[in-house]
């Protein structure tokens, strides 16, 4: 009769969103614990692949072997932090598939999904737990024929889930089918090894584990991202994890502000620093055709020395550190995810492609154009010359492309640029006696023109084909969930609560406690 009450209390406590523990005992000889701790100091000391097993093996033994007396239960109101359903709301929006992996009673996980806003009353939400009756490949057959499906699964049945390779891809497939996958129940192993189970089945996918705890320290090394929480819970997460956060709703900024902006800039200054190699060694190639390959330098080794380290380093290095495409508040709430566009083999190639077309442009520009001298001024086209103004033509060419690429236009960036064309024509000078032939008397009017005119032939096409390359590889947008699947619902408790849930307390923010901020419970001042 204990029992069975216990069981209504909890599972009143459950359908209220409250975390709920039993509390038992059992009394072990001497030699019974001494047997086991020198097994379990044996099982942790472990290097191999089955430690994992075999801790868990042990702790079930000790807790299963012989009947436990129950004491009671304990059940606390765990608050959400700020923002968290938002935060959830969000990464949803962006087209993140979210799992929660609780150890959690059934009830307890479902109502605190529903105040997170990952199950909505619009969703068919499939329950598997002891309970339930049908065969786990029928419900999970009927899950991936709703049209709006979410899975809620306990740990005994996602063992079952787990035994056989068929069960276990049904289950991934029923979970990226779903809006929303709870497993409750689950040991820490259970969390790493559903994190597995998503690395195995889809190669192209990214992993991340969010965790505070202990018990979540295995699922946040299983993935291929792993951000620790550091609170009440402890700092094991945190110690063990990649990336360290005070709240779960920095991991909104994190997300969509550094990680997007990391990613956008990275991958522009890897395509960029590609790009501006192929366009000078093209150059070198094309010019080297005037002489006809005889291996003589078509441009000053000192100039082509100073390409990378003068003329085109210190720009990207500013560009990766400041350039910004909007401010931090509204990336944050903007859910759109990162540019499928910016990286890629097939990116790759439209710049080579772009590499190639700019240098052609320029080498004929100059052969051509600058080559048609007249009574102003020598022929441009001479190999002593033209190995050289089209490395110069190539300087401004690369330098114009990074600048269509800039978002935010800082003081350093603009310096940058300005010393850029400065340089140009000082090491263009020392670099290059003859110049000098070549800008005397009105000569300059004509290499000026080519100038111009070469470049803004060279900016035209590469930005031409950028524009195609975006339209044709970008991809069809995320459908974003209808409004009906984020709108607040209330769980009603089977029945009353036992006794009223106190009053949440204030919480007064303190900014003396590290990297971030800490939240403190403070109560209520009496009048």
């Amino acid at each position: 009769s204990d029992s069975r009450i216990c069981e209504d209390h909890l599972l009143t406590f459950a359908r209220q969103g409250l975390r709920t523990l039993c509390l038992a005992e059992r009394m072990l000889t001497e030699e019974e614990y001494q047997d086991w701790c020198k097994r379990y100091s044996a099982a942790k000391a472990l290097i191999t692949e089955d430690k994992a097993d075999k801790i868990h093996e042990l702790c079930i033994e000790i807790e299963t072997s012989r009947p436990c007396r129950l004491l009671g239960a304990t059940a606390i109101d765990d608050k959400l932090q700020d923002e968290v359903p938002e935060t959830i709301e969000q990464l949803r929006l962006a087209g993140v598939r979210v799992w929660v992996l609780t150890g959690d009673k059934v009830d307890t996980a479902i109502s605190i999904a529903m105040s997170c806003k990952l199950l909505t009353e619009a969703m068919d939400n499939f329950v598997i737990d002891n309970n339930t009756e049908d065969q786990l490949t029928d419900i999970l057959n009927a899950a991936l024929e709703a049209e709006n499906p979410a899975l809620t699964i306990a740990g005994s049945r996602l063992a079952e889930a787990m035994e056989c390779p068929e069960s276990r891809a049904q289950l991934f497939r029923v979970g990226q089918r779903c809006r929303s996958v709870v497993c409750c129940r689950v040991s820490p192993k259970q969390k790493a090894d559903v994190v597995d189970l998503v690395k195995t089945m889809d190669n192209s996918a990214v992993t991340l584990s969010i965790g505070d705890g202990a018990n979540d320290v295995s699922m946040i090394v299983a993935a291929h991202v792993g951000v620790g929480l550091s609170g009440k819970e402890g700092a094991q997460a945190a110690y063990a994890a990649d990336f360290a956060l005070p709240e779960f709703r920095l991991l909104r900024r994190s997300v969509f502000g550094h990680g997007r902006e990391a990613y956008r800039r990275n991958a522009v200054i890897c395509i960029y620093s590609f790009y501006k190699n192929q366009v000078n060694v093209l150059i070198t190639i094309l010019a080297a055709a005037g002489n006809a390959f005889s291996g003589a330098n078509v441009v000053n080794p000192w100039l082509m020395q100073c390409f990378n380290i003068v003329h085109c380093h210190t720009p990207i290095i500013i560009y990766g550190m400041y350039d910004r495409s909007s401010d931090l508040s509204d990336l944050e709430r903007d859910p759109n995810g990162h540019s499928p566009h910016l990286f890629g083999f097939d990116i790759q190639l439209m710049w080579m492609l772009t590499a190639l077309l700019q240098a052609i442009i320029v080498t004929g520009g100059w052969s051509t154009i600058g080559g048609m001298a007249g009574s102003s001024g020598p022929d441009l086209s001479h190999t002593s010359l033209l190995g050289n103004l089209c490395f110069a033509s190539i300087v401004l060419c690369v330098n114009v492309v990074l600048m269509f690429r800039q978002n935010s236009w800082p003081k350093s960036i603009i310096a940058c640029y300005v010393g850029n064309g400065i340089g140009l024509v000082v090491t263009m000078m020392i670099c290059v006696p003859s110049l000098s032939q070549v800008l005397t008397g009105g000569n300059w009017i004509r290499v000026g023109l080519t100038m111009l005119v070469i470049l803004a032939l060279t900016t035209a096409v590469g930005e031409i084909i950028v524009f195609a390359t975006e339209v044709l590889f970008s991809q069809d947008p995320i459908a974003e969930p209808r409004p009906e699947d984020f709108a607040g619902s209330v769980v009603s408790s089977a029945s009353q609560p036992l006794r009223p849930l106190p009053e949440p307390l204030e919480r007064k923010r303190r900014m003396s406690l590290g990297y971030a901020f800490s939240e403190e419970p403070w109560a209520k001042s009496q009048t």
